[in-house]
């Protein structure tokens, strides 16, 4: 019997594997609190993008809206000429106002566009005409001003549509 008196593991403090079972513990609830703190972290980071693309999209909606209420304003009041809008074959449509040109390249996507009752469904605003239905070769036929506020598209398929000056150039480039 050795000369010192004989203890249990217990006594002595914690055995290596109880050691290496509360360190692995501890490991893994250090990697969680990282994780919980990337998380919050990361949800943070989204909300704060989301709220600048909302407020840039408000900025680019209130731009928007103000330029046009200006040109409205100033087609009523006599002070700006009303758009030019002409089709060029390889270029699109063309919408001239005040010699600053702006273009709507694609044509059919304008075509597409219409909001006529035979291509928007009235009551449920379902979209009734798909782009097979429209051939890539279309091209306006007849190109007329209505007022001081729209101009008339007779297309080649031989439908005709109204879009206020405002939802072209909200097309245009």
């Amino acid at each position: 019997m050795p000369p010192w008196p004989r203890r249990s593991p217990r006594s002595c403090g914690l055995t290596r594997m109880e050691k290496n079972t509360q360190k692995k513990e501890e490991e893994e609830e250090e990697e969680e609190e990282e994780e919980r703190k990337r998380r919050e972290r990361e949800s943070r980071e989204k909300v704060e993008r989301e709220r600048e693309r909302e407020r840039e999209r408000e900025k680019d909606v209130f731009e928007t809206h103000f330029f046009f209420f200006r040109v409205d304003q100033d087609l009523s009041s006599g002070q700006l000429e009303p758009p030019v809008v002409t089709y060029e074959p390889n270029v699109g449509m063309v919408l001239t106002i005040n010699n600053d040109r702006k273009i709507i390249p694609n044509v059919k996507q304008l075509r597409l566009n219409c909001r006529c009752a035979r291509c928007i469904e009235e009551f449920t605003g379902r979209v009734m005409v798909s782009g097979k239905d429209i051939p890539d070769t279309i091209t306006p036929l007849k190109i007329a001003p209505r007022g001081n506020y729209a101009v008339e598209i007779t297309w080649s398929d031989r439908h005709g549509s109204i879009f206020s000056y405002s939802s072209l150039l909200e097309q245009a480039k």
